[in-house]
This record gives structure tokens, sequence and C-alpha cells, in this order.
């Protein structure tokens, strides 16, 4: 999915695409660790698709365990939109995807693309309330 379409499926929605800062917030769930479950990726397996467990495919979302938020594949799976730029012309997205290494998977790791940009390998979003808080 492009920028673009994801951005207009949540205003459809009464809904945004959330900040990047927003989002880390969510994916970190209340911890302040390099993953939401830790600072180890020995975990990764019980809360993340990514290269190694993915079958090189995405997956349904809530196979994983959420994080403290109950959240589900925030990190892994797929690289997801938001609303903030990098730059003049680039959208932010974050989260990393089934085809990276798990020290991708940081919630601190970000991308920048063209928001018509369509990558082969997994990009997805998930829209915010209306309320940017």
């Amino acid at each position: 999915v492009i920028w673009y379409e994801a951005d207009e499926y949540c205003r459809r929605v009464g809904k945004r695409l959330p900040t990047e800062w927003e989002w880390e917030k969510a994916a970190k769930g209340g911890t302040t660790t390099k993953f939401y479950w830790g600072d180890s990726e020995i975990m990764s397996d019980v809360y993340a698709w990514y290269y190694e467990n993915s079958g090189s495919k995405t997956h349904p979302v809530g196979q994983k365990n959420p994080n403290a938020y109950g959240l589900y594949d925030m990190l892994g799976n797929v690289w997801e939109w938001t609303s903030s730029d990098y730059g003049s012309k680039n959208k932010v997205l974050r989260g990393g995807s089934w085809s990276d290494y798990p020290n991708l998977l940081r919630s601190s790791v970000r991308l920048w693309y063209l928001p018509a940009h369509r990558l082969n390998y997994g990009i997805g979003f998930r829209c915010a309330d209306g309320i940017l808080r």
C-alpha cells in the first residue's frame, strides 16, 4: 500500500495515520528497552514476524504476543506508514517487516520513502483516533 492509499483509508473511517512519535510510544508499550519484550533479540520469535520465521510473507495480525498495551505486530510483519515527513518529499515508516533481521525490529528504527513508493516486501499501516495526543 502506498502512503496516499493508507491516508485516504484512515480519513474515510474517521481516523488518521499516527505521527511517528505516537507510533513509537504505542510500539514501546511503556517500556524503555530496545524491543517491547526487552533488550535481547532472543524473544523475537514470540513477538514478531521477521526474516527467519516468516516464510517470506506477511501474516494476519495477532498471531504473535502483543506488547504491554495489547497491540499486536507493532514490530515485524510490515513496515507501517506514519503521517510524519522526512525532508520535503518523504514520509516515515516504522516497525520493520517480515523480510528484516531482528536488529531492525527495534522501536527506534525508521525508514523514509516517497509517499507513492510501493515496496514488494511489506508496507502497511494502522489508523489512530482523530485526537492528536
